[in-house]
């Protein structure tokens, strides 16, 4: 029995490390994915906005998007008004939810 738990034991930190590997994780040499949009909506509460961008920039998203704000962009948010034209930029995430939702790993006004 002793013998059984340790080879199940050894066996299982054997393949630990593989199960760990973040490997498909993006690298700091990939470009960071955005999309560009008009600020159409904007929930100062939940700290996101709601897009609507060009359907022929992007051919995977349409429509609207939500953009979730992490904390550390709270002070640029505040300065974003409805009809802005931003860029958010994205690490490729996209909830399945209508609308699509990302959240804002970087973003900034372009026009107002």
């Amino acid at each position: 029995m002793k013998k059984l738990a340790f080879l199940l034991t050894l066996i299982l930190l054997t393949f630990m490390p593989i199960a760990c590997d973040n490997s498909n994780e993006t690298s700091d040499n990939e470009a960071p994915l955005y999309i560009e949009g008009v600020v159409s909506e904007i929930n100062r509460l939940g700290f996101s906005f709601t897009i609507e961008i060009d359907e022929e920039s992007y051919n995977h998203l349409s429509g609207s998007v939500i953009v979730r704000i992490s904390m550390s962009n709270t002070f640029k948010y505040y300065r974003v008004k409805e009809g802005d034209y931003i860029r958010v930029g994205y690490d490729g995430v996209e909830m399945e939810s209508y609308p699509v939702q990302i959240n804002a790993s970087s973003f900034e006004i372009l026009e107002n």
